[in-house]
């Protein structure tokens, strides 16, 4: 089949065609009066690419960052954020809807976000920041409402997500301020009580006090003891002296004291006085009688001063001895007050490392608890308004001149292929060429008919 021929049949069935052109034509301006009108609200969103921390979004992530925002404008969240604000749950037309659609079963807010979202069309920009968000609806000030409620919910949406990340870490980092506290609290108290036990205060200075005076008790039990052993050896010379075992010339005592220099004179010349007169007279005179009783009374008063040097002696002695005990006491408390007191000094930096690493903690805890607080009560997003919805004036279907124009190619095509299926089941010769199509015979002439 050619076009001629095809030309040919619409022609010969050109009442079919024009039928079924006029039923589509005349079903399109039907269907055009009989669809309610609907009108597009648009609100113009400005989405920047940022992040929290940078405030810069990488390039190649804009295409995913810009579906995750699609994703978020047209999730039930908003949508449920839209059925709140607006009240609609509280409209007794949109509840005989839910239940209508529902029987009243489930949350009348849920239906209708669902609903909500049907109708909402999301448009980017090419090459721009720029999203356009449509609502289609009957009223066209509803639909300019809803499309702002939604631009508004999303917003708000957008901050929370932002927000609310920093409200629970601030939260959180609240408890965790109180247990750090008390941590660095308790390890200060810790380190107080145990300077206050100590007595440690400037712990390098209180330690070389405390060496230099274990210092000074050494060097008086060394000068201690070397008088101890010197009053010892005094008080053993004189008990030897006494018993006849040594010289009292001895005696360091001696040379410094007059009186028993004079006691031992005055012996030596009544000793030999008396040897003198032991050789003149006879045992029983009266002059060497009263010589023995002079040399007996000298050597008495000798003997007496000895008693009383001895005496002497030998309470130096023993304040000697009980000056050594008390020293030796005093040096091993203050060793053990020494070597105490160097324990502790080792223990303290354990102390203060633990209050140190409380502290860093504390203050690693307080200045994350601090942005936290800041980036909580941040009220700036990424996405602005740029031009709000206003109420549509023009509806944007059902389109009249583009459902007349469906209309008219629909008919035109339906009526072509019905005039071919005509001619299919009921073929006709129209022509020369077609009766040599049909024959397979040359035509030889053709005879017009009568005019």
């Amino acid at each position: 089949m050619d076009i001629q021929h095809f030309l040919q049949i619409l022609w010969a069935r050109r009442y079919v065609l024009l039928g079924t052109l006029a039923a589509s034509v005349l079903a399109a301006l039907g269907l055009t009066l009989v669809l309610p009108d609907k009108y597009d609200a648009t609100t113009a969103l400005l989405i920047t690419f940022r992040d929290q921390q940078t405030q810069m979004l990488p390039v190649q992530m804009a295409p995913s960052y810009m579906a995750t925002q699609f994703d978020i404008i047209q999730s039930q969240n908003v949508a449920l954020k839209v059925v709140d604000k607006l009240k609609l749950a509280e409209q007794a037309t949109a509840r005989e809807l839910w239940q209508d659609a529902t029987d009243g079963e489930g949350s009348i807010r849920h239906w209708l976000a669902d609903v909500l979202r049907r109708d909402l069309t999301l448009t980017p920009t090419p090459d721009s920041r720029v999203v356009n968000l449509t609502y289609r609806g009957t009223d066209p000030r509803f639909a300019a409402a809803l499309a702002n409620a939604f631009a508004d919910a999303y917003i708000e949406t957008n901050l929370e997500l932002s927000v609310d990340p920093a409200r629970r870490d601030s939260a959180w980092l609240d408890s965790q301020l109180t247990a750090l506290r008390q941590r660095l609290e308790d390890a200060q108290a810790r380190l107080s009580a145990f300077q206050r036990e100590r007595g440690i205060f400037a712990s390098d200075e209180r330690l070389d006090i405390e060496t230099a005076r274990l210092n000074d008790l050494s060097s008086q039990l060394v000068q201690a003891e070397g008088l101890m052993h010197d009053a010892e050896t005094r008080q053993q010379e004189l008990t030897r002296i006494r018993k006849g075992g040594g010289s009292i010339e001895s005696l360091r005592e001696f040379s410094t004291d007059g009186y028993l220099q004079s006691l031992k004179v005055d012996l030596a010349r009544r000793e030999a006085d008396l040897v003198q007169l032991q050789e003149q007279y006879g045992a029983n005179h009266p002059q060497l009688q009263r010589a023995e009783a002079e040399v007996a009374s000298v050597r008495g008063r000798l003997a007496t001063a000895l008693d009383r040097l001895t005496r002497s002696v030998a309470n130096e002695a023993d304040i000697a001895r009980s000056r050594v005990e008390t020293l030796r006491k005093d040096l091993d408390a203050q060793r053990a007050k020494v070597l105490a007191f160097k324990e502790a000094r080792d223990q303290m930096p354990t102390l203060e490392r633990d209050v140190m690493s409380a502290q860093a903690a504390y203050d690693v805890a307080a200045q994350r608890y601090n942005e936290s607080q800041l980036q909580s009560r941040v009220s700036d997003t990424n996405v602005a308004v740029l031009t709000p919805a206003v109420v549509p004036t023009q509806r944007s279907s059902p389109n009249t001149k583009l459902n007349l124009i469906i209309g008219v190619f629909l008919g035109t095509l339906f009526g072509a292929g019905a005039a071919l299926l005509l001619e299919l089941l009921m073929p006709k010769v129209r022509g020369p060429r077609m009766l040599e199509q049909r024959l397979n015979l040359p035509v030889l002439g053709v005879l017009e008919g009568p005019a």
